[in-house]
């Protein structure tokens, strides 16, 4: 029978005939089956293999790729009958077709960009992240939506593509929207890295990250004053008193707006804040200054005729039941965030160190020996950091 470069001219492969192959005198050679199209015998010095060898290609249709030729023994000659063979060989074939390697079916380079961003957000979910957060890097997806059907592979094996989206999404939706999706990006690649090693390098190497700039946005003490009485002059005594509350704790607007009354420690002087930023396990009690306490007591009883029975510190006639987007920005007021920046700067400024204020805003703190401080232990320390804080702000704004 004459050989081909790879093996033996193809033949319908039989017990017989394949009983009848000479064994190979070096590395091996292959005989395909002419009946079943990718269907081989592996025939070596000693023994021989049945076994599937075909293309493999991966991508949406239309735009499918050669990724690599695959070879799959299934198993070995006179122990495993044909029959057998073949059936498991038409297995591992529609299994190619598919564009999965039958030698490593798992492997995340079948998934798409729409699948691991699933994946993904299922792992957030786990880890107990925040809606908001969550939310956020699922946002992040429609910065991709022409990619959704690519494989990881193909995703990955066209670094210039990422980092011409990363570029495009510059011009056209800003610095900061860019860096975000392409870290988003990154963070579900590496996923799937931890998943499978074999996956090329995270293509968001070839990203020339945006220059951010830190936002150095806050009231300052000469601005404190002008910025009360504009607060003051509001006609929604709820809105009034949320931003008050913002300034005198430095919390995040998500967090602040869905307080509810049952959080309120009104004996300790404390608010529970079970779902803050970084989800469940970073849920922690705000000490609250006498002015504070006094603040929510007599928001709960004038809440009480215009929003009987309702569990929201902070209610309003909305879909959620509370104030959801503070708007008082459009009459010159600051942004929510404003208010952190300068919760942080006036409680330097009351002379507190940047432990405990990394504490009041529930920052995390850094280096080892955090992870042997517990803010629970540490509630009547922080009380009186805040009290010092309220003070010190009311004396800026000359309400002391």
């Amino acid at each position: 029978m004459r050989k081909t470069e790879n093996g033996l001219q193809p033949r319908k492969l039989t017990e017989a005939n394949v009983r009848g192959l000479p064994p190979s005198p070096g590395r091996g050679y292959v005989v395909r089956d002419t009946e079943l199209k990718g269907f081989i015998v592996i025939v070596n010095k000693k023994s021989s293999s049945w076994g599937v060898q075909r293309d493999l290609w991966q991508g949406p249709r239309g735009h499918r790729r050669f990724v690599r030729s695959v070879r799959y023994t299934i198993g070995r000659v006179g122990i495993m009958p044909l029959r057998v063979a073949r059936e498991m060989a038409l297995e591992a074939i529609h299994q190619i077709q598919q564009g999965i390697d039958p030698n490593k079916p798992d492997v995340t380079t079948t998934l798409t960009l729409k699948d691991l961003w699933k994946e993904y957000e299922e792992n957030l979910h786990a880890r107990g992240r925040a809606p908001r957060s969550i939310a956020d890097f699922v946002y992040n997806l429609r910065y991709f939506k022409d990619w959704v059907d690519l494989t990881l592979e193909e995703i990955a094996s066209n670094r210039i593509a990422v980092r011409e989206r990363h570029k495009k999404l510059t011009r056209e939706n800003g610095p900061y929207a860019a860096n975000r999706a392409m870290r988003a990006l990154r963070a579900a690649y590496n996923l799937a890295l931890r998943v499978d090693d074999s996956l090329p390098a995270n293509p968001v190497i070839a990203v020339t990250f945006n220059r951010e700039k830190r936002r150095n946005e806050s009231l300052g003490p000469d601005g404190l004053p002008d910025w009360w009485r504009k607060i003051e002059a509001l006609d929604n005594p709820i809105r009034r008193d949320l931003h008050k509350f913002l300034l005198l704790t430095g919390m995040r607007r998500t967090a602040a707006i869905t307080a509810r009354w049952e959080n309120v420690d009104w004996k300790r002087g404390l608010l529970f804040v079970p779902n803050p930023k970084g989800g469940e396990e970073r849920a922690f009690s705000l000490p609250l200054s006498g002015y504070l306490v006094e603040l929510l007591s007599e928001r709960q009883r004038e809440n009480e005729l215009p929003f009987e029975g309702s569990p929201w510190v902070w209610p309003a006639i909305s879909k959620s039941g509370h104030i959801t987007e503070p708007k008082e920005n459009k009459r010159g007021l600051p942004p929510p965030h404003v208010l952190r920046h300068s919760y942080a700067t006036l409680a330097k400024g009351a002379g507190l160190n940047e432990m405990d204020i990394a504490l009041l805003m529930n920052h995390k703190l850094p280096g080892v020996t955090a992870g042997y401080i517990h803010e629970t232990s540490l509630i009547e320390h922080l009380k009186a950091c805040q009290e010092k804080v309220t003070a010190h702000i009311l004396k800026q704004i000359g309400n002391d």
